[in-house]
């Protein structure tokens, strides 16, 4: 592929299609038996999923059931639905992510890739700098399900603060640069 960045620490791969800053659309290759991404929710992010080869699992709403999607079906994710997917089966799979709005999405998946790219994120993938991570969730609008939104909110804002202070957030911002 054209454009394609692997990530080392995880094994998958994305090419980014288009962007607009209203809308970014990827597209990703995850590995067999892949782990994707962990269970959350965006407040103001919708997300379009469309498989193009494989099998892509995903929670959709109800943690209690996984959905399979294979080539040529699509799911779409909107604020403040729970969900997550990975890869349950033998072989790759493709498919293209929608993600609106899109502008800051594309800056946490730039870093997330340079970061690992870096030698600077863990084994599951996120950051080891906990300001970095911080600045990340933030760019994602990652929300975890069980905790109260009025303290996420309130801790990411304090934190973001002090990332913002340590040059963590400028340093995320430099890192989303190198994978032009």
């Amino acid at each position: 592929m054209n454009g394609q960045i692997l990530n080392p620490v995880t094994g998958d791969a994305m090419r980014i299609l288009r962007s607009s800053g209203d809308l970014v659309e990827f597209a990703f290759t995850l590995p067999p038996a892949s782990t994707g991404s962990p269970l959350h929710f965006h407040r103001g992010i919708t997300e379009t999923f469309a498989v193009q080869s494989g099998t892509l699992a995903m929670i959709h709403g109800d943690p209690s059931m996984p959905i399979h999607l294979t080539a040529g079906q699509s799911i779409t994710v909107t604020p403040p639905a729970l969900h997550r997917f990975w890869n349950p089966g033998p072989e790759p799979v493709e498919f293209l992510c929608t993600v609106s709005p899109g502008a800051d999405f594309e800056v946490f998946m730039r870093a997330h890739y340079q970061l690992a790219i870096q030698g600077l994120a863990s084994p599951s993938g996120m950051p080891k700098s906990l300001l970095e991570a911080v600045v990340m969730i933030h760019l994602a609008d990652f929300n975890v399900p069980g905790l109260p939104g009025g303290l996420q909110h309130l801790l990411r804002t304090a934190l973001v603060g002090l990332a913002r202070l340590s040059g963590a957030e400028a340093h995320i911002h430099q890192l989303a640069q190198q994978t032009s």
